[in-house]
């Protein structure tokens, strides 16, 4: 502990120039020490990154020059094979590489995973569902302001009226369908799911269309899981079997 605190301030230009130097003589007399200081100093280095992809770049090299070689699947019992913290010369900071090393791997693998699931849902959401309906300009009612609006791609305003026409007649599943693309396609995920789910769990004309576009939601979302359950009711559809076996494909 005591080196480390040295090596803190030397790092830090906490010593005098007098500390300094003894320092430094000692570092050229003892190697480990030397290695203790260029691992500390370069520990500090990749905690100043706040981009996580530059961090992790950079820790990989930290662990590739030193004695720590860290399985990014299992490093919890590498940790404990290895007992670092035993180690009083890299105990510390060896489980504050490791630590960090494997949290921005598992970070990096997963910011890739959600944005390849958001790449194969893109093109879907770009068929916006439309079920022909025909609405009348003299039609002021909000369903018909809704549809008006949802046609002319102002989803948020669309949801609106929307809501305002399900808090009336709550049972009309073609709106509530709507409802749940107009959110998700205003970005607002929770409520898109929330209001395709119960059209999705119940048998109607409209459960495999709010199977499909849940699906779609799971995957914008980042959970596989939940996508591909949705996806597999659908296999056996007329409209969406084509569409939902090429994206389980694609999982």
């Amino acid at each position: 502990m005591e080196n480390i605190q040295k090596i803190q301030d030397f790092l830090q230009n906490r010593l005098t120039e007098e500390e300094k130097n003894a320092f430094e003589k000692e570092m050229k007399e003892d190697s480990n020490l030397a290695q203790d200081v260029l691992l500390h100093q370069q520990l500090h280095q990749a905690l100043a990154y706040s981009d996580a992809f530059k961090m992790q770049s950079m820790l990989k090299e930290i662990v590739a020059e030193t004695p720590l070689k860290p399985d990014f699947e299992g490093y919890q019992s590498l940790i404990k094979t290895q007992k670092w913290w035993t180690n009083g010369r890299l105990g510390i900071f060896g489980l504050a590489i490791v630590a960090i090393l494997a949290g921005s791997f598992w970070f990096y693998q997963n910011k890739t995973e959600h944005a390849r699931l958001q790449a194969i849902a893109a093109p879907h959401w770009a068929e916006v569902f439309d079920y022909a309906v025909r609405i009348d300009d003299a039609d002021v009612s909000n369903f018909a302001q809704g549809m008006k609006a949802y046609k002319s791609g102002n989803y948020v305003a669309a949801a609106q009226v929307f809501e305002r026409h399900l808090a009336q007649q709550p049972d009309d599943g073609m709106t509530q369908l709507y409802l749940g693309i107009a959110y998700a396609l205003s970005q607002q995920q929770e409520k898109a799911i929330e209001n395709l789910l119960p059209l999705a769990n119940h048998q109607s004309e409209w459960t495999t269309s709010a199977q499909w576009y849940l699906a779609l939601c799971y995957l914008r979302d980042g959970n596989a899981n939940a996508a591909r359950q949705w996806l597999s009711n659908l296999k056996n559809d007329a409209i969406y079997a084509e569409k939902a076996q090429k994206v389980l494909n694609q999982l």
